[in-house]
């Protein structure tokens, strides 16, 4: 039996799942083999079952870690080193086998060496900013002392909040003199500073003055009652924008805000809660629709998405996925919208017409609407290097200088925001 025959003989082997069938192909196939041909067809088997179950592993590995993983998904310096050296060594040799001359007569980058100079490079740069910093925790210092020494306080309170001043009595004890009995006289003051942060519902009432004429000229006269968030509701804005802050910032349920106020003693309902936030909706619409025009004309739109289960309208408890969107533009402008599918054509509909480049993931629906709309279509780094980071777990030295030059990537944009 050829070679091939004896590779394909295993392939059937292994392609059996019952114990009947797999007998039935072993006879058949080793009934006429000698016995090199027996144990190559033996050897053959055991090759294949364990390259089959190593792939197995790394695709349920692979499964864990997306599952289960860091969400960082860092790799180590030092790890991605080994893998350029390796990588180096077998260009080396298979260079070296098919020319048959040596490494150094085929003018090519040294990896190790363009790896070292970058990464020096950069450790400059990161130790510049590291004596910079320095200097300025010097100089700080210093003036500190400074203001010690001539009795001004050692550290400014923050400028952007209010201040409460409290001026203490002088203590009875103190009041007077020790030796003569007379009364002491303040000369100064000890200033200390602290923060406090108090949260006190009132109630409000307002009482606006109702004119007449005394002789009777006209009806009485008075201004109307000041505009409130939900027109005929007992809600002023400080509370309104409370709830509001509660609920989009600190992304609290409108359960859970219900109960903390009335915890505070504040006689808030859930439905007085949804009545303000629709109303608020509502009224802000002009402004969203501003912010998204902003989106439309700028020059780079990042666009990502996230899943949200939603009930239905129409009051069964089953639920459908519906998607809410992030859509950046130039780094400035934050615009989140909804829609009811993945679909591309709600999406684009959502989005209106793009003048600038998109950059996201892989959702299938960008290359259709930027193809339409004649724009340009960038990638993610971060989906790509998933890839990468794979291939480098999977010992793969092929990846390597791809992973290196990601991470050379981020390093640059990790110096970039420091710098800024």
């Amino acid at each position: 039996m050829s070679e091939n025959a004896v590779d394909n003989a295993a392939s059937v082997i292994l392609g059996e799942h019952s114990r009947e069938a797999l007998r039935a192909r072993l006879f058949e196939f080793t009934s006429s083999l000698d016995g090199d041909a027996f144990l190559d067809l033996v050897v053959d088997l055991l090759l294949q079952s364990n390259l089959d179950r190593d792939r197995l592993k790394q695709r349920v590995a692979a499964l864990i870690a997306s599952r289960f993983g860091k969400s960082s998904e860092k790799a180590s310096d030092a790890q991605l080193a080994l893998f350029a050296k390796l990588i180096e060594s077998i260009a080396g040799e298979d260079l070296a086998s098919s020319v048959g001359g040596p490494k150094e007569a085929v003018a090519e980058p040294n990896l190790s060496e363009l790896m070292a100079q970058t990464e020096a490079e950069i450790q400059a740069l990161v130790q510049q900013q590291r004596e910079a910093k320095n200097e300025e925790q010097q100089r700080r210092r210093q003036a500190r002392k400074e203001a010690q020494a001539n009795g001004e306080a050692s550290e400014s309170w923050p400028s952007n909040l209010p201040v409460r001043e409290e001026i203490r009595d002088v203590p009875d004890d103190a009041q007077l003199c020790d030796d003569c009995g007379e009364a002491r006289q303040i000369i100064g003051y000890s200033t200390s500073w602290r923060l406090e942060y108090t949260t006190n519902a009132e109630v409000v009432v307002t009482k606006t003055p109702v004119v007449a004429c005394g002789s009777h000229h006209g009806g009485p006269v008075t201004e109307p009652v000041e505009p409130k968030p939900v027109d005929g509701g007992r809600m002023g804005f400080t509370l309104a924008a409370r709830i509001l802050y509660l609920r989009y910032t600190q992304n609290l349920p409108v359960c859970r805000i219900v109960e903390m106020m009335n915890a505070e003693g504040v006689p808030l309902s859930e439905e007085m809660a949804h009545t303000l936030i629709r109303i608020t909706a509502r009224r802000a619409a002009p402004v969203v629709e501003s912010l998204a025009n902003q989106i439309r004309r700028s020059t780079l739109v990042n666009l990502d998405d996230t899943p949200v289960r939603v009930l239905k309208t129409d009051g069964k408890p089953d639920r459908h996925k519906a998607r809410v969107w992030l859509a950046l533009g130039d780094e400035r402008w934050a615009w989140f919208f909804a829609t009811k599918t993945w679909s591309a054509d709600e999406v684009e509909k959502r989005l209106g017409t793009l003048t600038g480049t998109v950059q996201g993931d892989g959702y299938p629906g960008y290359p259709k609407f930027t193809r339409d709309q004649g724009i340009d279509l960038a990638g993610c780094w971060g989906h790509a290097r998933r890839k990468l980071l794979k291939a480098v777990e999977a010992k793969d030295p092929r990846a390597g200088p791809g992973m290196a030059l990601v991470q050379g990537i981020y390093r640059v944009e990790r110096l970039a925001g420091c710098a800024t």
